[in-house]
């Protein structure tokens, strides 16, 4: 039997981010990731799509604004980071390429 998940009251739905989705593109894969995938996710409505990039060691980060996408961020190598739409979160990049 498992036990039901609780929440506090201070939960707010409306405070979670919109959806994200995170690109692991490779050299085969990266002018398919850069288009025809992107333009699926913002037909979908995702709101933000990081595409990670583990051979140039960097990510792009866009956020969709009226369905077109608009790059945020560009972070590379080794960097202590903050990602929209984690803001709150910050890690160091460099522990993604070892």
């Amino acid at each position: 039997m498992s036990t039901p998940v609780t929440r506090s009251a201070s939960y707010d739905l409306l405070k979670l981010p919109d959806y994200i989705v995170g690109e692991i593109i490779s050299p085969s894969t990266h002018r398919y990731d850069r288009s025809t995938k992107r333009d699926v996710y913002a037909r979908e409505h995702i709101g933000y799509y990081w595409i990670v990039d583990p051979v140039d060691r960097l990510i792009e980060v866009y956020e969709s604004v009226d369905g077109r996408w608009v790059l945020v961020l560009t972070v590379r190598d080794d960097l202590r980071v903050s990602l929209v739409p984690f803001d709150e979160i910050t890690f160091d990049l460099g522990r993604l390429w070892t």
